[in-house]
């Protein structure tokens, strides 16, 4: 509420980095600027904290909310199956990996989640393992396709709630949305908590 009057027109350019900033997000943020008076271009970066937050460059021409990017200068990216150690081929889901100065050396006195994160692949060269799932494609750019912490087991079928949750926001009305697993693997259902825009809704639908 302390922005809801403020003249924002002396904002000339937006940088996120860390986490993808969902096409949702970013468009909301956008029409929040316009309507403060600003133009301000907004620029989406996409790293991890342990790669100082921003490996990947997402141009604003792309135009394309699952796009992450083209690796920044010096970064190196590519898309690996974790369990084979074997690069994925182009166009092909797998996890994203990062090589470059920037990487942390580890984690401080917990060589255990270090070494699931960090791995000497047979290039020799030391890879953070991010747990994105992510493709290249022919011209080296990158697309999110989920984290694989945020992913639900539906048996033959896993289930990105990040992708659902923005299905939902996207919907007239609402204003927050969080889905959750419900049941044990097997009989797994998802249940979507929704929170509606107050001043959409009469007093008999509260």
């Amino acid at each position: 509420r302390r922005y809801q009057n403020a003249n924002l027109s002396f904002l000339k350019m937006y940088i996120s980095a860390g986490e993808s900033m969902s096409g949702l997000v970013t468009e909301e943020f956008r029409n929040f600027l316009a309507s403060h008076k600003s133009s301000a271009q907004v620029y989406r970066l996409y790293g991890r904290t342990e790669s100082l937050s921003a490996i990947c460059y997402n141009p604003p021409e792309f135009n394309n909310d699952r796009i992450i990017g083209i690796p920044l200068p010096g970064v190196n990216m590519k898309v690996m199956n974790r369990s084979t150690g074997t690069e994925m081929p182009v166009g092909e889901k797998g996890e994203i990996c990062i090589n470059y100065s920037g990487n942390m050396n580890g984690y401080f006195k917990n060589p255990e989640i270090t070494s699931e994160l960090m791995m000497t692949l047979a290039d020799g060269k030391k890879w953070l393992f991010t747990g994105d799932y992510g493709r290249e494609d022919e011209n080296g750019v990158f697309t999110f396709e989920g984290h694989s912490k945020k992913v639900v087991d539906m048996g033959d079928v896993h289930v990105y709630p990040e992708i659902i949750e923005n299905e939902i926001k996207n919907i007239f009305g609402v204003d927050e949305c969080c889905v959750v697993p419900v049941g044990d693997v097997g009989s797994r259902s998802l249940t979507a908590i929704v929170v509606p825009i107050e001043e959409y809704i009469t007093d008999n639908d509260k």
